[in-house]
């Protein structure tokens, strides 16, 4: 049995790009500059707290910047594109593929002194192809900067797939032809969550957490360092009943009925950051990280037998790049980020994968006259 999670393909790549060509985008951009420069304006323009912050300088102030008395909002909008796929008896041809009905998440995250916080959501917006079904999604993350580590961790929730490889079932499966354009299996819902914690060599000319557009701090002039840390990942999917289409059930074998399975990995992660800075508020930003660890998982099949759990190694490849600018007061940009996994488990594997994430984001940093209690 074999559970290919997710499996991206060029199509699906082109159409991640598409809504910076469409009034979505444009939108988003034109509300959040809007947004930003009203309550600048009108509520905070008078203020007088210092651009520099002087509480530490465990860093060369020549290289980064830090706005540890400051709050930052940033207006946030993020696509995240995976697809869930579950091999038959005729192999890659006849796997079941699944995929949410692509929406963007809007949200917000805070940033205040060696914390931020973000929460992003489709907020029962409706843009969705209705043929493909809805899809809900809420996503939570969480930044902890310290002067020379940096902790990451985010949850994500989606209820409600569609059936994405369709024509391809019907060419291989004359049964599959009887199925609707898209069936959605609204009973199907994913948790998935990631944890890292990383040292930075070179923290006192490098600022990772600027290179991750956390807002708390500013990359003056071009370095990069060496990070060396642990992730987490886990990932759980679950549905009422088995996730194969009952008009084709007959060419799986009973053992593919699974109706929940997941993971969770633990590496040990060594990687190199660097960002270019250009007439000091443009910067550019590029990452490459490798993990290697143990991945315990387990499968449920609709059989109502006992689940299958295994041990095996797995690594991750991560890819990052981020474009923006980056001012005293008002920043954004544009952050991608492509994680591929694999594992010794081969055909049985469940998280042969990769994974794209596509973040746009503009805020601005307000100088505050008041303590925050324990974040001050």
């Amino acid at each position: 049995m074999s559970l290919l999670w997710p499996d991206m393909k060029s199509n699906r790549f082109i159409f991640v790009f598409a809504p910076f060509f469409t009034g979505v985008f444009l939108r988003f951009l034109v509300a959040s500059i809007l947004l930003v420069g009203i309550i600048a304006s009108s509520s905070i323009s008078h203020a007088k707290a210092p651009l520099d912050d002087t509480l530490t300088r465990k860093y060369d102030p020549l290289y980064i910047k830090k706005y540890r008395k400051y709050l930052a909002l940033t207006p946030i909008m993020i696509y995240r594109d995976f697809t869930l796929g579950f091999e038959g008896g005729r192999g890659e041809k006849g796997s079941v593929e699944y995929s949410p009905n692509l929406l963007p998440q809007w949200g917000l995250g805070v940033d205040y002194n060696w914390l931020s916080f973000e929460l992003t959501s489709s907020w029962g917006v409706n843009d969705e192809e209705p043929t493909k079904g809805k899809t809900s999604k809420l996503g939570i993350a969480g930044t902890l900067t310290l002067p020379k580590w940096n902790a990451q961790g985010n949850l994500q929730y989606f209820k409600g797939f569609y059936v994405s490889n369709l024509a391809e079932l019907k060419t291989t499966y004359a049964a599959a032809a009887a199925e609707p354009i898209y069936p959605h299996r609204e009973d199907m819902s994913l948790i998935t969550g990631r944890g890292s914690l990383y040292y930075m060599f070179n923290s006192k000319r490098y600022s990772h957490p600027s290179a991750l557009f956390v807002t708390t701090e500013r990359q003056l002039k071009s370095a990069g360092s060496v990070l060396l840390g642990v992730t987490f990942t886990f990932f759980s999917i679950s549905a009422d009943s088995s996730l194969i289409p009952p008009s084709i059930s007959r060419y799986f074998d009973s053992s593919h009925f699974v109706k929940k399975s997941g993971y969770f990995m633990l590496l040990s992660n060594v990687g190199y950051s660097h960002t270019f800075v250009f007439q000091k508020t443009l910067f550019l930003n590029s990452g490459l990280h490798f993990g290697l660890g143990p991945v315990y998982s387990g499968i449920k099949s609709d059989e109502g037998g006992a689940t299958n759990r295994r041990l095996d190694a797995g690594a991750t490849v991560e890819l990052r790049v981020g474009l923006g600018v980056n001012g005293d007061r008002l920043y954004g940009g544009v952050l991608t980020s492509v994680v591929s996994t694999a594992s010794t488990a081969g055909e049985e594997s469940i998280i042969n994968n990769s994974s794209y994430l596509l973040r746009l984001f503009v805020g601005y940093r307000f100088p505050i006259k008041f303590v925050i209690p324990i974040l001050g």
